[in-house]
């Protein structure tokens, strides 16, 4: 389990930012509106296995043109934002597959696939290994994911939810539109972190610029007040395209709790991450 928290952030001048903004935070998606996703990284089943889990994800859907004497080649992309609350194994096994999937499309003609569509095929996949886990697990795995980008061709955006309708007697996953005209939270203690986010905007604080949702999870995180929140607070911004961000303690280096200073040795590389907190 873990917390997810989703909202559209509205555009916030540059102006604004140099006037009022924090210094801890980093600011992203700001001159036009934007659908932030944010959640941190522990993992538990039933008591916590880690708390350096990737739950926010970068997908992108590329289709290809056949052109005659050089064969396929890239002609459109859309940028995804993937992200995840709940049992690990269908949503990671549901991303790998979607990597795949959306990156070798081959329509024929100039069109990408809506975001609806892409929300379609998610679920299609994660109820096939929601259904294997059980075999293993003797219960449902349940996950819910959140896909964010364009909505169609008129450069809206919006945010699909691709989670289990158990209503169904055989257990259909189902996607539905989410409401960006409020916050949307899924995982541990919902109505708490809902509570929380609202005191917050209440407060109406201009230097917060539209992140209560990010500061109350980060108090969440810090306040350990449940032991199925963890970790660090990870985000993904999408204002046209989306950005997965590593937010961690920059003094330290860190990365998911891993030293990036001990990663670069084992690659023999510097490993360069926006949003380093």
């Amino acid at each position: 389990m873990t917390n997810l928290v989703v909202w559209k952030r509205p555009a916030i001048s540059l102006q604004h930012i140099t006037d009022n903004r924090r210094d801890e935070f980093f600011i992203e998606g700001t001159n036009r509106p934007s659908i932030w996703v944010i959640a941190d990284t522990r993992v538990t089943d039933p008591s916590k296995i880690s708390d350096q889990a990737t739950k926010i994800l970068e997908l992108d859907a590329t289709t290809y043109k056949k052109i005659e004497g050089h064969g396929y080649q890239s002609m459109w992309n859309l940028s995804i934002g993937f992200a995840y609350a709940g049992a690990v194994f269908p949503a990671m096994m549901t991303y790998a597959a979607l990597k795949v999937l959306l990156s070798n499309l081959a329509p024929g003609e100039a069109r990408l696939p809506t975001l609806q569509q892409i929300a379609n095929l998610t679920a299609y996949i994660a109820e096939q290994y929601v259904r294997d886990g059980k075999k293993a697990f003797s219960e449902f795995p349940h996950c819910h994911i959140v896909l964010t980008g364009m909505s169609g061709y008129d450069g809206e955006l919006a945010a699909m939810l691709v989670a289990p309708k158990e209503e169904y007697p055989d257990f259909q996953y189902k996607s539905r539109v989410l409401d960006l005209d409020v916050v949307h939270v899924f995982g541990d203690k919902v109505k708490e972190l809902k509570a929380a986010i609202q005191h917050l905007q209440d407060e109406a604080d201009e230097t917060r610029l539209g992140l209560e949702p990010k500061i109350a999870l980060e108090l969440r995180i810090a306040a350990a007040e449940s032991s199925k929140v963890g970790g660090t607070l990870q985000y993904g911004v999408h204002d046209g395209k989306f950005k997965a961000y590593a937010v961690n303690d920059s003094k330290k280096n860190l990365f998911l709790g891993f030293d990036l200073n001990a990663v670069a040795k084992q690659i023999g590389f510097d490993i360069l991450l926006d949003g380093l907190m």
